[in-house]
Order: C-alpha cells, then structure tokens, then sequence
C-alpha cells in the first residue's frame, strides 16, 4: 500500500500525537498555580479540575476580598511542593500543555485540590471528582468558605454571571467578583487598559490577561495612565503589548 506525501504527514502527525499524550512525565514540579505545574520543560495542566484563575477575585468566609488564585496556587504548593510527581498524559490542549493525571506517592492531585475546596471539578471534561466536590460544599472548604464565580464561568464572564459559595452571598458580590485583581483598582471597570510611558516618550499599553498586566504597576507616577479602549491608548501614541 502506498500513501501519498499529505497521507504520510498526517499519519506521522496522529503517530507523535498519542506518543506523547501516552508519555509519562515524572519529577519536582514548579508550580504555576491551583492546576497547572512545570516538571522539568513539560508544562502539566491537571486533568478533571479548575482553579481560579490568578487575577480572580473571591470573597472569604468573612465576606473580604480574598487572592483565590495565588490562595489555591499555595494550597498545592503546601501539598506538592519539593515532592515528587508522577503524571500520566491524557491529551494535549490548545496551548501545547499536557492535560494529565498526576499523584504523588499514590495520592491523586487533582482530588486532593477538588476535595480541599481549591479547584472544581471540571465536569466538561470529566466527573471523576463531582463526590469531591459536594463533601469540600457541604464542609464549606477552601473557596465554598465565602463566595466564588466558577473558573470556567470567570473567564468568560458577564452580568448574568452564577455567584457560587456559602449559604448567604452578601449583596453586591457580584459586581466586585467581576473584576480581576488588576482591574480593582482601575478608576471604572471599563476602563483598565494600562498604558505604561518610557522616558523616551514611547508607549504600551496591557490589557487585561496579558503576560505582563500584572507587572505594571498603576502608582500615580505621571508615566502610567489608564485607558477605556486600545483606540484610545493608540490615539495617546501608544502600540499594543506583544503578549
């Protein structure tokens, strides 16, 4: 049988595809946050759950703003940091990371996190972790201590927004939910775009999400300015950030 030059590219490409979602990956985690780690150059997103994101904003038990994503990303840290890991690849995502099963010395990672009350279940993808889930509810652990978007829910996130957590949400929750760390401390929270201005006169501007958002910092200095919309950042001569 012979198979023409596009066959053969895409059997080679299905063939490298299942060796490395079948690869095993093994080692001391860097960890990134509540359910993505660094083990050696392979970058491991946990599969079957969802942590907050870092710049989410949740409320605690005593109705405070609360950091959930760096407080589930220091959750796994105090239970996977400087242990090692043994993760078994399920699939790759979009972003070239390995969606995989991990445990550490026989204890699943992911449960852990679900049942802690730092990460969900992430049903669309799996209900391995759903049980998890309910029990961390009912004992009001970790994120279901006060009140929460889903990560999922988050990402994409509008007025219409579900509000999760503890019996009583306090009124007005979700309007400072919807806004991420960063954005807090914008002067509307349409208008977060931050524009950074170098000595030379020259220009960026970070949008919300960006690799380097979070970098800059919106001190008052006369080089930082917020802005509502990148055409208005461009109109003020600044060039959108690369990342």
């Amino acid at each position: 049988m012979t198979f023409t030059k596009s066959a053969t590219t895409v059997i080679v490409s299905l063939l490298l595809t299942s060796i490395a979602v079948a690869a095993d990956t093994r080692g001391v985690p860097k960890i990134l946050d509540g359910d993505t780690v660094e083990i050696g150059d392979q970058r491991v997103r946990i599969f079957g759950i969802d942590a907050p994101e870092m710049e989410q904003l949740c409320l605690d038990a005593a109705a405070q703003r609360s950091s959930c994503g760096a407080d589930a990303r220091n959750a796994l840290l105090s239970f996977g940091a400087r242990r090692s890991w043994s993760c078994k690849s399920v699939d790759v995502d979009q972003y070239g990371r390995h969606v995989a099963r991990c445990q550490i010395e026989g204890q699943d990672v992911g449960r852990w996190m679900v049942a802690q009350g730092w990460a969900l279940a992430f049903i669309r993808y799996s209900s391995n972790y759903v049980e998890d889930e309910k029990a961390a509810r009912a004992a009001r652990r970790g994120l279901w201590s006060g009140a929460f978007i889903a990560p999922w829910d988050w990402r994409s996130r509008s007025t219409s927004t579900v509000i999760h957590g503890a019996v009583s949400v306090p009124a007005g929750a979700q309007k400072l939910l919807l806004n991420s760390l960063s954005e807090a401390g914008a002067p509307a929270g349409a208008c977060a775009i931050k524009g950074n201005f170098k000595v030379d006169g020259s220009c960026i501007y970070h949008q919300p999400g960006q690799r380097f958002y979070d970098a800059v910092h919106m001190n008052g200095s006369d080089r930082k300015r917020w802005f509502c919309t990148p055409a208005d950042a461009e109109k003020a001569g600044c060039r959108a950030a690369r990342w």
